[in-house]
């Protein structure tokens, strides 16, 4: 029964039967459909059956084949189809392959047939045979697609051949364009298979060499153990530090090892952990793209970084035991240690140990253990060197000396009174630093008296209150150390009963201003050392400063670091640890002058942070001054200190148009008024709470206040930031000056210049003009590039001259006031008006460089400045002259630095690469992260170098593989390290103050260290570097002419800073060799056969000031003869860049190239080599005089 005939069975009348029949038609579905499977399954085996046959069927065919050709011969008539005929070739081979073999049987055939039936004659019948259909017949019947049999035939096989030879002619032809593309096409696929097959052995390689690459960042040398991670913040770390790499390469290269994305799009978390395969995959997605070389070195970087990262680890190991080495020579609590006790200990540890372990380790008396000018040098090379060794020397013993206890008269009690009255004392003090501001001035900000604040040397022996002289206001350096060192004195005394204190008498009206912390987070420690590591060393500088005598944790592990070497061996660094704290100590008495002297610098950092909150409180108007006439009138509401002020007041020496008080005055001060105060005790906190108390400022001028402090610090911040560009500096300031003038000087339209004081071309010395070197976009093209003379109708000279700001209501009132036109807006003959502010620009020694002019003249008439406008362009000044100050200072240094650069690499062969960064702040707010690094300058395989016009910045959490730059500014020392499988030095160049503002990465390449004479040369010429970088510094702070030692020196600025690195050193090498004397040439003189190298160096020297033939200079004889007491003389004196002297400076470069840098070194003359680097001196400073111009005419 059929599925059909159940499905239209009528439905049963009972639900059962309803039942029933659903259940039938549902099991005759599943057997139609068991049915249907099984025949499909069975059709599918016989089709697979059929075409086994069929292709065993055409084996057997092609074998019977191969077999019937081995007997059956060729027919050679089948040749004549072949000829060279090339027009129809290409038809012959298709007629001879698809139609000639069968058609030729089947005319056999038919021609048999034909034979066979008597038909050859014309006239015999046979209407019945067609012999058309007859060859039709034949042909479907024997079609090639289904049938082989006319290879059997000896002729066909003929003809096979005939078609191949025929073949292979076609596609040999040039002219024939189908050959050729299909040629094309089977060379196209098989590149492409080799392509292919190439690409993913590549692609394996590289997942190979990334798995072996991830192995090296794991513990064990590359046994890695199963489910090891790595940090994606460390791998990302890598990739921007190969960025770095290739900043410095051409710009076609550094864009084939460009990343195929950016690492900052959608970057994850730097703390994701990444197995092999997610390490492999994710670096892939970068570097994908590069060429198998390319890829390589990346491999290379990736290993290097792998292993600093394991290292790292053992140097964090190795910097946990060091920290508790410090923490138990530390047994006073103060935070510090004495370095000059840790230095000898160093050198007893290394005279003890074996020569195995003293291979590891660096010599502890030479540089980079100790500073350069530390060290000690065998060799009496330089006397600036040896003063200045002096000079250390004298200055650690008279500060020994001041650090004794005094011997003060002892109340009744004994000693232990005194002690509690300090112990007392240094609890208030933490309490008072705990409860002050801890913002303290924003970091990065540049303010002049903060740049002038520095310990003055030596000490003034203090005078009784009658005899004291009068001090004038700018001296306030004075004022501030005669304070701390009777608070020295005093640090016994304590409050003892009397009136009631001022602050008791003031009550609590200081509710306005809040003393407490203001955004930093606060970190208050046990110990008052620590105390002073927090505040003491506040925002002037970013890390410690350097200190010669003593060293805080962070400075003393790294010390301890770089005496052990780049290698992080611990058991190395725990026997050391173990020796020094066994071998150090301190005395009850040099812990106690440790502590007074924490006590005294926390607390001269709590009163220079109380001044600044007052002075930011009473300088309503940004002006960066604040009226010493309204500070006097809120004291004389304190009865008792009006007298005390006007006591003061006699004692400086102020002019009377210039009653103002700076910051470091202001606190120069306070200081005088708390020292005068008749009461016991430091008065200086309660006279800072009762001026606070006594600031009155309107809502207006609070905004008003808080508004231009905001935009003073983004200039005091650009300023710091911009590098050595000017420009953004410039912007800055005209920005900040259009916007108060539309926000606080109702609206006004204010155009701005800026001019800077050059010296004159004319010849009479001394003359000046101002020429301005930037402008509001309005002024630009009318006041950029121009040149003001005093004889030109100005009054920018006159403010140049008094040095205060001048205010010209209107400009077309005044006689000497002008106006330049603007062919744009106005007319040549069009009477321009308006208010002009000129605001002079001054350094820090208070000497006027240049000069700003704010004026409204393309502003609608009637507008005129107000005071709070002008006082705050007094601070626009101020913010002005600091930040080209400092940038300018920087130029030079960098300018200097090429210079020194550039010798280092001349003299110390070893010495693969060097680049300078310049510390700028940064806005991370810890202190690890309180500054970043900008590349300025970079030196290529010859040692040149050049300043970077797009200088990149380095943050440190960006930059973990060069954490050593970062520890160098840290600590402001010298930091050897292991990078990216090089030696590499880091050497800070530190300011007055003991910060770091610029580092050298200096490369070593493989070499572990220089070889002596090397590493002498070149802690010599970064020792230069650094008296030269004080020198420009000095320039700014001290008020004096320049005093020029060469004639080039004199010609411009640019010119001055060029050759001075070469002029220092020729000052030294002149010395030095005065200080010799006659020995210079007596040793010299001795030789009856000398050695080459003396003879040549005396020759070089005798081509300078003589001019003798060749033959002269070659006999020895001769050359002994000119030298006389006046060659000495000569060398002392002689001038490289004076004009008029014909120097072949060729020739003395020819003569100094047959004498290799270290071989003089080796004959152990001293003259010799003094005159050998004097020589090559006064070649480069010939050649620099030679590109500025011909100051000495070379022939």
């Amino acid at each position: 029964m059929s599925t059909e005939a159940i499905t239209r069975v009528p439905a049963a009348d009972s639900p059962f039967e309803h039942q029933l029949g659903k259940a039938l038609v549902a099991r005759v579905r599943k057997a139609a459909r068991k049915w249907r499977e099984t025949y499909e399954r069975k059709v599918k085996q016989r089709m697979t059956l059929l075409k086994e046959n069929r292709r065993t069927r055409e084996a057997e065919e092609r074998q019977r084949a191969l077999k019937l050709a081995r007997h059956v011969p060729m027919d050679l008539l089948a040749r004549e189809w072949l000829n060279e005929a090339k027009p129809n070739v290409e038809t012959r081979a298709y007629l001879v392959d698809k139609l000639l073999p069968t058609l030729i049987i089947a005319a056999e055939k038919l021609l048999s047939e034909v034979s066979k039936r008597g038909l050859e004659r014309d006239d015999a019948g046979g209407a019945e045979f067609n012999p058309i259909n007859f060859l039709a017949q034949y042909l479907m019947r024997n079609n090639p697609k289904f049938a082989h049999f006319t290879d059997a035939s000896p002729y066909m096989r003929g003809i096979r051949a005939v078609a191949d030879e025929l073949k292979a002619s076609v596609f040999a032809m040039e002219e024939n364009r189908l050959a050729k593309i299909k040629a094309e096409a089977r060379r196209q696929r098989e590149e492409r298979r080799k392509a292919e097959a190439k690409k993913e052995a590549e692609v394996g390689r590289r997942r190979d060499s990334l798995y072996g690459a991830f192995e090296f960042w794991l513990p064990g040398n590359g046994d890695v153990a199963r489910g090891g991670v790595v940090l994606l913040g460390q791998v990302q770390a890598c990739l921007k530090s190969f960025q770095c790499f290739t900043d410095s390469y051409p710009p076609e290269l550094r864009k084939v090892m460009s990343f195929t994305r950016s690492l900052d799009e959608a970057a994850p978390p730097s703390d994701v952990a990444l197995n092999k395969s997610a390490f492999a995959e994710y670096v892939c997605g970068f570097v994908s793209h590069f060429a198998p070389d390319v890829f390589d070195e990346f491999v290379d970087h990736l290993i290097s970084c792998g292993k600093m990262t394991v290292a790292s680890q053992l140097i964090e190991k190795r910097r946990e035991t060091l920290s508790n080495v410090f923490k138990s020579c530390d047994e006073g609590e103060l935070g510090i240690l004495d370095r000059q006790k840790i230095l000898k200990l160093f050198e007893t540890f290394y005279d003890q140990a074996s020569d195995e372990t003293r291979v590891s380790l660096h010599n502890p008396r030479r540089w980079p253990v100790v500073e350069i000018f530390e060290e000690v040098r065998p060799d009496t090379a330089s006397a600036s060197v040896a003063t200045e060794a002096e000079a250390i020397e004298t200055e650690k013993r008279s500060a020994a000396e001041e650090e004794k206890p005094q011997e003060v008269d002892k109340p009744e009690g004994g000693d232990e009174s005194v002690a509690k009255t300090d112990d007392e004392k240094i609890a208030e003090l933490e309490k008072k630093i705990d409860d002050e501001v801890d913002e303290g001035p924003s970091l990065g900000v540049i303010r002049e008296e903060e740049a002038e604040e520095k310990e003055s040397k030596g000490s003034k022996e203090e005078t009784s209150e009658t005899s004291l002289p009068k001090v004038k206001l700018t001296d306030t350096d004075a004022v501030i150390k005669e304070k701390e060192k009777e608070d020295e004195t005093n640090d016994a005394a304590t409050k003892q009963g009397g009136e009631p204190s001022p602050r008791e008498r003031i009550g609590s009206c200081t509710s306005r201003f809040d003393l407490s912390s203001r955004g930093r987070p606060r970190t208050r420690s046990t110990v008052i050392g620590s105390v002073v590591l927090e505040t003491a060393m506040d925002s002037s500088g970013p890390g410690s400063l350097f200190d010669p005598l003593s060293l805080n944790e962070s400075q003393f592990v790294q010390l301890v670091e770089t005496f052990l070497g780049d290698e992080p061996n611990l058991d190395l660094a725990a026997e050391l640890g173990h020796f020094i704290q066994s071998e150090y100590g301190e005395s009850a008495e040099d812990r106690e002058a440790k502590r007074r002297k924490s006590l005294r610098a926390a607390r001269s950092a709590h009163h220079r942070r109380l001044v600044d909150i007052l002075f930011d409180a009473w300088d309503r108007n940004r002006s960066g001054l604040i009226e010493l006439d309204e500070l006097r009138t809120s004291l004389k509401k304190w009865k008792g200190i009006e007298a005390i002020a006007d006591k003061i007041q006699e004692r400086f020496l102020v002019e009377a148009s210039e009653h103002k008080l700076s910051r470091k005055e202001l606190r120069a001060y306070v200081e005088l008024l708390a020292r005068e105060y008749p009461e016991a005790g430091d008065a200086f906190d309660d006279i800072m709470q009762f001026l606070l108390a006594d600031v009155e400022l309107s809502i207006e001028e609070r905004n008003r206040a808080e508004k231009r402090g905001k935009w003073l610090d983004t200039l005091h911040w650009t300023g710091k930031t911009s590098g050595i560009n000017m420009d953004a500096l410039y912007k800055g300031i005209f920005n900040t000056i259009q916007t108060d003038g539309d926000v606080h000087g109702d609206g006004k339209f204010v155009n701005a210049s800026i001019g800077i004081l050059e010296a004159s071309d004319s010849s009479k010395k001394g003359e000046h003009v101002i020429r301005f070197i930037a402008s509001t976009p309005d002024d630009r093209e009318v006041m950029v590039g121009r040149r003001v003379t005093r004889e030109m109708k100005n009054v920018s000279f006159s403010v140049v001259d008094s040095g205060k700001p001048l205010h010209v209501r209107r400009v077309a009132a005044h006689g000497s006031a002008h106006v330049f036109g603007n062919a744009t807006k106005f007319s040549v003959d069009e009477e321009r008006d308006g208010s002009l502010v000129v605001l002079p620009l001054k350094n820090r020694s208070r000497r006027v460089f240049g000069v700003i002019s704010i004026d409204t003249v393309n502003d609608p008439p009637g507008k005129t400045y107000q005071q709070h406008e002008i006082s705050f362009y007094q601070g626009v000044a101020k913010a002005l002259s600091a930040g080209y100050t400092y940038i300018s200072i920087r130029l030079k240094t960098l300018r200097i630095t090429q210079s020194a650069v550039a010798w280092i690499h001349r003299r110390c062969v070893g010495v693969k690469q060097i680049v300078a960064y310049l510390v700028e702040p940064s806005k991370e707010k810890s202190s690890e992260s309180s500054f970043s690094l900008r590349k300025m300058l970079s030196t290529d395989e010859r040692g040149e170098s050049e300043l970077l016009m797009k200088p990149p910045r380095l943050n440190r959490k960006d930059n973990l593989f060069r954490d050593y730059l970062f520890k160098c500014v840290n600590h402001s020392e010298t930091v050897t390290s292991l990078a990216y499988g090089e030696h590499r030095i880091a050497y800070p160049l530190r300011d007055n103050s003991g910060y770091a503002i610029v580092v050298l990465d200096i490369s070593l390449g493989a070499t572990k260290a220089l070889p002596p004479q090397q590493n002498s040369e070149m802690s010599r010429m970064l020792n230069l570097l650094s008296l030269a970088y004080a020198e420009v510094s000095q320039e700014v702070e001290e008020d004096e002419d320049l005093e020029f030692v060469l004639e080039a020196e004199s010609v411009s600025e640019e010119s001055r800073i060029a050759v001075m690195f070469d002029r220092m050193m020729l000052v030294e090498l002149r010395e030095a060799v005065e200080k010799l004397g006659p020995r210079v040439f007596a040793e010299m003189k001795s030789y009856v056969d000398p050695p080459k190298v003396v003879h040549t160096i005396l020759q070089t020297l005798l081509t300078f000031f003589c001019s003798l033939s060749e033959d002269k200079l070659g006999d020895w004889n001769e050359c002994k003869q000119l030298v006389t007491p006046d060659l000495l003389k000569t060398v002392t004196t002689f001038d490289p860049t004076s004009q008029g002297q014909e120097i072949d400076h060729k020739r003395v470069a020819e003569l100094l190239q047959d004498v290799p840098h270290g071989e003089v070194a080796k004959y152990g003359s001293l003259p010799a080599e003094y005159l050998y680097n004097w020589l090559y001196v006064c070649l480069s400073l010939v050649e620099h005089a030679t590109r500025m111009g011909g100051y000495a005419r070379s022939t």
